[in-house]
């Protein structure tokens, strides 16, 4: 068994982080996924979600591999060094989106040096993925699901327009 870790703002949980988490559990029956929301923003947002939001909508979408056992949902309090130094030492890999990778090896993250010394990582492909901020900005401006639907699920999309209604 492999054990993977995956830190994600989820802000909001795109299909993109989606292909991420299939393609590492689809590679063998035996991986484990540890899924940790990030409980704050590293980078400066145009809007944060809610913790409980992206808490919910990462479990609506992931519901059946979070039964099966194969994710575990986290909540990652720290930068990831520090989370993973203090609380997970058998992490065989971190996985990240090409993306964030060269900001990992442009120096950006916060420990970009140690984390790169310490762990193996997966990197995955992302393809021609939006970004979680344009899929904020759609919402915020009402768009409709066929607008959406490329970037999130319809799960994601029910319990974003229930909170942007709410917040109007």
């Amino acid at each position: 068994m492999i054990h993977y870790f995956f830190g994600l703002a989820a802000n909001p949980f795109t299909k993109a982080h989606q292909r991420i988490i299939e393609r590492i559990l689809e590679e063998d029956p035996l991986n484990k996924l540890y899924v940790a929301i990030t409980d704050h923003a590293y980078k400066e947002v145009d809007l944060m979600l809610p913790f409980d939001l992206r808490q919910s909508i990462v479990e609506a979408n992931l519901s059946d591999y979070i039964r099966d056992g194969r994710v575990v949902l986290m909540r990652q309090t720290k930068r990831t060094y520090e989370f993973l130094s203090e609380t997970w030492d058998m992490m065989d890999y971190i996985v990240v989106g090409e993306d964030e990778w060269e900001s990992l090896k442009a120096g950006e993250w916060m420990y970009s040096a140690e984390l790169m010394h310490t762990y193996k990582f997966k990197v995955i492909a992302r393809n021609d993925d939006v970004s979680s901020s344009e899929v904020r900005k759609l919402l915020k401006n009402g768009a409709a699901f066929d607008k959406l639907e490329h970037y999130i699920t319809k799960k994601t999309y029910d319990l974003l327009i229930s909170f942007y209604c709410i917040e109007r």
